[in-house]
């Protein structure tokens, strides 16, 4: 129905505001109504369609307002939520997935996406080329073993424990052995030191702005270490 341009369908029973999602192909679609349906009570509802349906201008007889597109774009752009990881997922589910890749997915936050509960199989996890700045959508992943998030935007790699003693970001993957931290805005690699990686073997983070090799004392088992593309000036001597 690639000519339809307005779509009614107020007073159903669809409750699931994921059903909007199988609107996105409707590339005239600019008329919706959806209203009378359970899934209206969802929070965010209305910014979640203006969101996935960019060309939509009159949702449930109102006109749809800057302010609403702006609000929606800061609301859910770069955000992960599960239509991404269906799409990625290719069949499989999130507890029995062992590889990931999620590059270029646009992506600048997450939270409760990647723990021991909701992946427990996961060994490899691609996350290159997105936005992250931060580590902390990470939790507790004792069976991660390779994670790659080249090309982001990280300035540290140290995130604090949770006030209830819950691991994030580094301090949850004592399992890695391969970390690639290439291309982001490191100034330093504070936050290893105080991690327990004591299976890391490869460690990956050339092209950013640190300034000194520190913190690297207690990675026992590193094998290979590339911090080429820097701004060191002089070989530490521990």
């Amino acid at each position: 129905m690639q000519t339809l341009m307005e779509l009614y369908l107020g007073n159903n029973l669809i409750e699931d505001i994921k059903e909007i999602i199988n609107l996105r192909e409707l590339q005239r679609l600019i008329i919706l109504d959806i209203s009378g349906n359970n899934l209206i009570r969802e929070d965010n509802y209305r910014i979640y369609c203006i969101f996935h349906l960019r060309r939509l201008r009159v949702l449930d007889g109102l006109s749809i307002e800057n302010p609403e597109c702006v609000e929606a774009k800061e609301t859910f752009a770069g955000r992960m939520t599960q239509e991404i990881l269906q799409s990625k997922l290719q069949g499989n589910t999130m507890l029995t997935v062992k590889e990931l890749d999620l590059t270029g997915c646009k992506l600048r936050d997450f939270d409760k996406m990647f723990d021991r509960d909701v992946c427990p199989n996961l060994r490899e996890l691609n996350m290159s080329h997105n936005f992250l700045a931060t580590m902390r959508g990470f939790g507790f992943l004792p069976n991660l073993r390779i994670l790659k998030l080249k090309q982001n935007r990280l300035e540290s790699l140290f995130c604090k424990l949770n006030e209830d003693g819950y691991p994030r970001g580094l301090f949850g993957l004592n399992g890695l052995e391969v970390l690639d931290v290439g291309y982001n805005s490191l100034h330093d690699l504070y936050g290893l030191q105080l991690a327990p990686l004591k299976d890391l073997k490869i460690l990956h983070a050339s092209n950013n702005e640190i300034t000194k090799a520190d913190f690297i004392d207690k990675l026992k088992q590193l094998r290979e270490l590339d911090l080429s593309k820097n701004r060191i000036k002089q070989i530490e001597p521990h």
